[in-house]
């Protein structure tokens, strides 16, 4: 399989969902977000419309779902949800990270979550899924790869972002950060 059809399997992970993610009710929990906030990598956009509804201003971006960069870099807050499992190469999830950082106000807060290394991995051996670059291939033809803290750490850090603070339990891989 090569890069580009490991890209196209990226793309199909962004779930069709009714509820808010676990990260963003773990956001609200938070007292997180601010206005204006950045949804990056929003996918169908389920969690930029229930902060809409909590009259939040709020800007959803995804490269497949909805593709208009924002027309400002004063953002306050900025999430990015089950992004950087679905990307391959260390590289590349740093790359979306500086990437979304421009957008965003120096100070902003974030909050950044993904898959867990162990639920992935778990995944793989029972769905007998395929070793691909550095992640798994699905039957459902996705590509995940499984984080860490320790992981998403060091993504935060080699992306310049400061104060790193894990909010991570057994079902996400969630930190919090500065910019």
């Amino acid at each position: 399989m090569d890069h580009n059809e490991i890209l196209e399997a990226s793309k199909r992970t962004a779930m069709s969902r009714k509820d808010p993610t676990l990260p963003m009710k773990t956001s609200l929990k938070l007292g997180l977000p601010q206005s204006p906030a950045l949804d990056w990598g929003s996918g169908r956009g389920v969690d930029t419309r229930h902060l809409q509804s909590l009259e939040h201003d709020v800007f959803g971006y995804d490269p497949n779902y909805q593709p208009e960069f924002p027309e400002t870099s004063n953002f306050q807050y900025g999430q990015c949800f089950y992004v950087l499992n679905a990307v391959p190469g260390e590289e590349n999830r740093v790359n979306i990270l500086l990437e979304m950082k421009k957008y965003l106000k120096h100070g902003a807060t974030v909050i950044i979550a993904a898959r867990p290394l162990k639920e992935v991995e778990n995944a793989a051996r029972k769905g007998k899924w395929t070793p691909c670059e550095d992640g798994w291939f699905s039957p459902k033809k996705t590509f995940q790869k499984g984080l860490s803290p320790e992981d998403l750490h060091r993504i935060l850090q080699l992306a310049g972002f400061v104060n790193i603070v894990d909010h991570s339990n057994s079902r996400v891989t969630c930190a919090q950060a500065t910019v």
